[in-house]
């Protein structure tokens, strides 16, 4: 796990070896990486730029542990003889010139509660009589993917050596992920690939994550990693009701990875917004239901959305319109206003996805009349919010309306990628809990 860390040193400039600063690295867990360097006698902390750029910082710890802070950022201005830097990411280990240099063979990094979710153990307990019983351990054999020609992976296990001879001793099981790289990637693309199976890993669970290590290899030589995270500190205690544990989404495991790498830049804006409200708390509530309302229109335009056709079968509506118009003026109006009239609004594009996904969403199928109210609900909720502010209504109903009206959205979004990622939604009725289901 991370943990907070003070870690002195002596630092410098790639390009000034012969100008090094002693200085103290402060992070953790919810910290960003800050440097501060004090300035000897003599010294001169100019070579340090202040422009806007970020660039990389190369120390020793008293131990003789090589670090390379990348990001870095002069903060401090003045003529004082300390300054102090912003860092974005640490490699110790090693001197790494550039982070978009290709450097990494492997990667091996895990979250908090992806023991949970994948829930296979070694450990196993046979009782043969109240005082008679046999306990063992066997490590779980790897689990093997393909992501594409350049990326393979693995679901892999790790266990402590316990102390034999002792009234008690204890075996710890850690899951972790393994990447392999045909070609070396830089350390800019290794934690693009890391963050970006968090996400995936996210979603499954429906519970926010956190990276708890990153160990990258180069040529059999290990570094450790650390980039600061945004996170809510929580306990996971085995009994969590995840979206989808592992064991539904095994069969589809290599599928759903390779699909969602393929299309992590066409969603990111969308999965963006979804995974900043997974764990949502009561505060901005009007801001998270604008903001899951534009994911879910931005996910059906990009991905189910054909707007060529769209656009074609406009031009010759708008065409027909336009011929019947005689004055210059009211043409050049009326074609302005009609430009993007192909477009579906708000209560057709929801019409198409509940439809799709309602016997996912629903505990039981409510009747059409009760959906169309609830489609409006969310339409007329959005365009007074977009463009007359607070409603007169009594403020407690108004929140709670808002909170469920964003859940049962989170919700849509959630089974629309899910599906476009892999995930049929015939699995996804069979194995979504009353947790994230809706009854109207």
């Amino acid at each position: 796990m991370i943990s907070e860390e003070n870690i002195q040193g002596y630092w410098h400039l790639p390009a000034h070896p012969g100008q090094q600063f002693t200085g103290t690295l402060n992070f953790g867990p919810n910290a960003s990486p800050r440097l501060h360097i004090t300035a000897a006698p003599g010294s001169d902390l100019s070579v340090f730029s202040y422009d806007t750029g970020d660039y990389a910082i190369w120390g020793v710890d008293l131990k003789g542990q090589p670090i390379t802070l990348f990001g870095c950022n002069r903060l401090s201005i003045g003529g004082s003889p300390d300054t102090t830097f912003n860092a974005s990411e640490i490699i110790f280990g090693g001197h790494v010139p550039d982070a978009g240099q290709p450097f990494f063979d492997s990667v091996r990094f895990s979250f908090d509660g992806l023991e949970d979710w994948v829930n296979i153990w070694g450990h196993n307990l046979e009782i043969k009589a109240k005082d008679n019983y046999n306990l063992s351990y066997k490590k779980p054999a790897d689990i093997p993917f393909t992501i594409n020609d350049n990326l393979h992976g693995c679901i892999t296990f790790w266990n402590n050596l316990p102390q034999y001879h002792l009234a008690e001793t204890e075996v710890h099981q850690n899951t972790l992920f393994k990447f392999f790289f045909a070609q070396k990637v830089s350390t800019e693309k290794l934690l693009e690939q890391v963050w970006t199976l968090q996400q995936l890993i996210t979603l499954f669970m429906f519970e926010q994550t956190k990276v708890k290590w990153i160990y990258g290899e180069r040529d059999g030589r290990e570094y450790r990693l650390f980039y600061r995270q945004k996170y809510t500190e929580k306990e996971y205690n085995g009994r969590t009701l995840f979206l989808l544990p592992y064991r539904v989404v095994a069969p589809l495991l290599e599928k759903t990875i390779s699909r969602w790498m393929i299309l992590t830049e066409k969603l990111s804006p969308i999965t963006g917004i979804l995974h900043a409200n997974i764990d949502s708390s009561g505060e901005f509530v009007h801001n998270n239901f604008l903001n899951i309302v534009q994911a879910v229109e931005a996910f059906h335009r990009r991905l189910l959305q054909d707007t060529e056709q769209l656009k074609n079968e406009n031009q010759v509506l708008v065409a027909r319109l336009l011929d019947q118009i005689a004055g210059k003026e009211d043409k050049e109006w009326l074609e302005a206003r009609l430009a993007y009239s192909y477009e579906p609004n708000l209560r057709l594009r929801l019409k198409e996805l509940i439809a799709k996904y309602q016997e996912v969403l629903f505990t039981d199928q409510p009747p059409k009349k009760s959906i169309n109210r609830l489609i409006s609900n969310v339409v007329e909720k959005r365009n007074y919010f977009t463009h007359y502010g607070s409603s007169p209504k009594k403020k407690e109903n108004e929140i709670s309306q808002i909170i469920g009206l964003t859940t049962f959205l989170k919700m849509l979004l959630a089974f629309c990628v899910l599906d476009e990622i892999g995930v049929p939604p015939d699995i996804l009725k069979d194995n979504i809990y009353n947790r994230f289901r809706f009854r109207i």
